[in-house]
């Protein structure tokens, strides 16, 4: 201690326990001499001595305890503006006793936090801290901090807040409120001078016989009786699994024929015995040396899976979690259905959706039949770019935009078929731009056939999305070179529409006006000698050469189509559903979980979209997916589902194998 103000909080923390420390106010004596009014501060030798002897109490018999790992952890947390700290207890003769002691000092940007983000720091250190007890188990974090208690419903956290509650998702803990005189532990070493702290072993152990330090603490009695039964549902008793035994017909059945020895009732019963001490049918392994499992009835087997899942570990590793302790009929059966229907690992684990087979847009015959848009940005220093396909010729009409409104959209679209003429079917993403009451009335009075592609598919409108990734390099290259935006999109539109295009093996110009246009770089212009021909000659040998054109045009679209096709072909694979079905929808989004769900599908469209809605939500309106999104989900079997009511025995056939195992 560097002040008699250092004391005061040193013999504050050590008299909340004086019940616990022999001679307390003996040892304790030459420190509350420093505390007294109009005594000058002196650290001498006598008091160091006294300071060290009081914090080896802390250290030693009786404080120091194995932890229980059948019980709850509670975790206490509290920030100052200096520090922050952690206390991890756990609860022996009904009351707190702390385990191990975590704090650490703020540097000068932490410091500068509000006391709300403060205390949420407070928790995710403390828990990273502790992870090595907390991973497993569910636990329980007290506070002085009331709001935190509802800190899971705010919308739209800050980007640092985000990553502490994604990494705190991985654990399972319930927050508590704890009033601050109650909080004094943690409280003293969140204003603890130390910079960083974080209490080691006493002596060098092995990971399994960690050995800290516990100290009593008077918690509210209605705080530790709510911790202890806060989740009863994560432990079966031996006593609960005993009395489920004596219901369940199946079990009765071996039991009896153990009792009954025969010949028969033997070799159908060599790999059952009963426990002598708790009386519970127990299964023998026979190739896990003799190992013996609780025979589990069915009407705790949804409960033992969800026991055992509890971390969400994999199908592999959640059965022989399983197997160790438990013994059923079809186990492995039940344990995959569980763990390949929990709705935890289906929304938050990776899952490589298997590509629908390729189902290509229809090839116009004509230029102008059929065009796609789209919106380019932001391009660096440019902006936005609204783009035109025609998807018979190729051409592409390019358009700066000041804003990205329907408005100015719809004003584009009209100048193109002001001197382009009007498509007979548009293609479209469903931005905001573009599914919008301005944008559909402009297509409907113009008589245009307004189509969308799915939400969050781009591959549906890949030719333009192809064409994209083209401008935004063209841009920044020529913006870079000194070129202003206008001028850019101008370059980039003249030489694309200039060059033969690989599917149609022709330029764009040629197929879109019936004849090549100069380039804007061109520096060489042949003088060409026009042939001599009348009007009606011209526009009969323009007509013929144009209809040569189209085609053999529409011929090398429909030969390059094909090509794809296979390709995506061997690559595709071909997934069938079924109305009301349940699936999980990829979100897409880095802060959300991987997928988003249950689902049911409502509609079969074709063999890539379908409709689907929320599971469970009648009032809630279905929407179209392309199955490239969707993740589908095996559905559980009616025994495992898991209920918070106890669970009836099934009427559905259900024995045990009696017979010996074949060697």
């Amino acid at each position: 201690p560097k002040s008699s103000q250092h004391v005061k909080r040193f013999l504050g923390v050590c008299g909340f326990y004086r019940h616990l420390i022999p001679n307390y106010a003996q040892l304790t004596s030459v420190l509350i001499q420093l505390t007294l009014k109009n005594s000058k501060f002196q650290w001498r030798e006598e008091h160091q001595n006294a300071f060290n002897q009081l914090q080896n109490i802390f250290f030693s018999e009786p404080f120091v305890h194995l932890p229980q790992w059948d019980k709850q952890f509670i975790l206490n947390t509290d920030a100052s503006g200096t520090a922050i700290s952690g206390v991890l207890m756990q609860e022996f003769d009904g009351q707190l006793k702390p385990i191990s002691y975590f704090s650490k000092g703020l540097s000068q940007s932490e410091r500068n936090y509000p006391p709300i983000k403060l205390e949420l720091y407070a928790i995710y250190r403390s828990v990273m801290a502790f992870k090595h007890y907390l991973a497993y188990k569910k636990f329980t974090i007290l506070t002085d901090s009331k709001p935190l208690i509802h800190y899971k419903k705010v919308t739209s956290p800050a980007d640092i807040i985000t990553r502490w509650l994604l990494q705190l998702s991985e654990f399972t803990y319930e927050v508590k409120y704890i009033a601050g005189p109650k909080n004094q532990l943690a409280d003293y070493f969140s204003r603890s001078q130390d910079p960083d702290h974080y209490t080691p072993a006493l002596n060098p152990v092995s990971e399994n016989e960690l050995i800290l330090p516990f100290v009593d603490t008077n918690v509210d009695d209605q705080i530790v009786n709510s911790i202890q039964n806060s989740d009863p549902d994560n432990e079966i008793s031996l006593t609960t699994f005993y009395s489920e035994q004596q219901k369940d017909p199946n079990i009765l059945e071996i039991v009896d024929m153990i009792n009954s020895p025969s010949l028969t009732n033997a070799r159908r019963t060599k790999d059952f015995i009963i426990d002598s001490d708790t009386k519970l049918l127990m299964h023998v392994h026979n190739d896990k040396n003799l190992s013996q499992c609780i025979v589990v009835p069915q009407c705790l087997q949804a409960k033992v899976l969800k026991i055992s899942h509890i971390t969400h570990l994999g199908l592999k590793k959640t059965y022989e979690l399983l197997t160790n302790k438990y013994f059923w009929k079809n186990i492995y059966r039940d344990t995959k259905n569980f763990v390949l229907s929990c709705d935890v690992c289906l929304r938050t684990k990776n899952y490589s959706i298997p590509q629908p087979p390729f189902k290509s847009l229809p090839i116009p015959r004509v230029p102008n039949e059929f065009i796609s848009i789209d919106i380019v940005g932001p391009i660096k220093n440019c902006g936005y770019v609204f783009t035109i396909l025609d998807h018979f010729s190729k051409f592409v009409k390019l358009y700066p935009l000041n804003s990205l409104t329907a408005e100015s959209v719809s004003q584009h679209l009209i100048d193109y078929i002001a001197n382009n003429g009007r498509p007979a079917m548009v293609l479209s993403d469903l931005g905001t731009q573009f599914n919008c009451e301005v944008f559909h009335c402009v297509n409907k009075a113009l008589g245009i056939h307004l189509a969308h592609t799915t939400p969050k598919n781009p591959k549906c409108n890949g030719a333009t999305e192809r064409i994209n990734q083209s401008i935004k390099t063209s841009l920044i290259t020529l913006n870079e070179a000194g070129v202003s935006f206008k001028n850019s999109i101008l370059i980039h539109q003249n030489l694309y529409n200039g060059i033969v295009h690989p599917s149609s093996n022709f330029t764009p110009n040629l197929l879109h006006f019936g004849r090549e246009l100069s380039l804007i770089f061109d520096t060489f212009d042949p003088k060409i000698q026009p042939q001599q021909l009348d009007k009606t000659q011209y526009v009969k040998n323009l007509l013929d050469d144009l209809n040569i054109v189209y085609k053999e045009t529409y011929d090398n679209l429909e030969k390059q189509q094909q090509k794809q096709n296979e390709i995506q072909l061997k690559k595709a694979k071909h997934r069938i559903f079924n109305v009301k079905d349940i699936v999980y929808l990829h979100s897409g989004s880095t802060f959300k979980p991987k997928f988003l769900g249950p689902f049911i599908i409502t509609e079969i469209h074709n063999d890539i979209n379908v409709s689907i809605k929320r599971f469970n939500s009648p009032l809630q309106d279905a929407f179209k997916v392309n199955i490239s999104r969707l993740r589908t989900c095996l559905p559980r079997l009616p025994h495992l589902v898991v209920s918070d009511q106890k669970p009836a025995i099934s009427t559905a056939p259900y024995h045990y194998s009696l017979r010996s195992r074949q060697k």
